[in-house]
């Protein structure tokens, strides 16, 4: 499972988790 994490964390550009971040920080706000 952690093998996988990785795998998706390297595979996944951080522009759409930081993108993914800032909605879910624009919904709570």
């Amino acid at each position: 499972m952690q093998i996988s994490s990785l795998f998706i964390y390297l595979f996944w550009p951080s522009e759409i988790f930081v993108n993914i971040a800032f909605m879910l920080a624009k919904f709570q706000l």
